[in-house]
């Protein structure tokens, strides 16, 4: 059976599989206390809503190589509420184009589940480590905003996660409403996506002259 971590960094020294980056510096991106634009606030607060229901609390499952599909698709089975961000991305197969769909974050899945869920979800064989996330509502904010970007099929594309930058608002155009970070320094011309406690982020390319600061 996997180890169900505690709420931030795994117990006793030990550290995720595959997590080479260090624990991202709190007090350097500022936290989404609370969510400025009223879209956003509404996502946040259904996806906290629900988290709180029979002791549901949001996870993130650490899962085996190219399981993330499989493992999502029998949760979806057991009726367990579950979030894997999907990419499109076009790929050559001999001399045809073809789409497929890639984790935002391979190898990382979350879940919306009681404990007993979550066990029932380690018995399939296909998780490495449960991690318990203390700061629910940050998650529930990052989780939102991801959401938002794929709906609207914004082509995401991997970014460092940033330990300093500045929370901004998405004023007007197709993806109004969205919240994220952008690096300090001016004309960066993308929008960051973060995962806190995975210290990942993601990104997509945004005018520059739509923002609005948030802090």
């Amino acid at each position: 059976m996997s180890r169900v971590l505690g709420p931030s960094q795994p117990q006793g020294g030990d550290r995720a599989p595959n997590q080479q980056q260090t624990a991202p510096d709190e007090s350097s991106v500022s936290k989404p206390q609370a969510p400025e634009s009223q879209a956003c606030a509404r996502e946040v607060q259904s996806l906290l809503r629900s988290s709180s229901k029979d002791s549901r609390r949001w996870r993130v499952l650490h899962v085996r190589a190219q399981q993330e599909k499989v493992l999502a698709k029998e949760m979806g089975v057991m009726s367990i509420e579950h979030f894997l961000p999907l990419n499109n991305e076009t790929r050559r197969a001999g001399r045809k184009k073809v789409q497929v769909q890639t984790p935002v974050f391979p190898g990382y899945l979350f879940i919306n589940s009681t404990l007993d869920e979550a066990y029932r979800v380690d018995r399939t064989k296909r998780v490495v480590n449960i991690l318990n996330v203390a700061n629910q509502e940050q998650l529930a904010w990052e989780l939102a905003n991801l959401r938002k970007a794929l709906e609207h099929k914004a082509p995401l594309r991997r970014h460092a996660y940033l330990q300093k930058g500045k929370r901004v608002t998405i004023r007007s155009g197709p993806f109004e409403g969205l919240e994220g970070v952008i690096e300090d320094r001016a004309n960066s011309g993308r929008l960051v996506l973060q995962v806190h406690v995975l210290g990942k982020a993601t990104s997509l390319e945004i005018d520059m002259s739509l923002l609005d600061p948030l802090d």
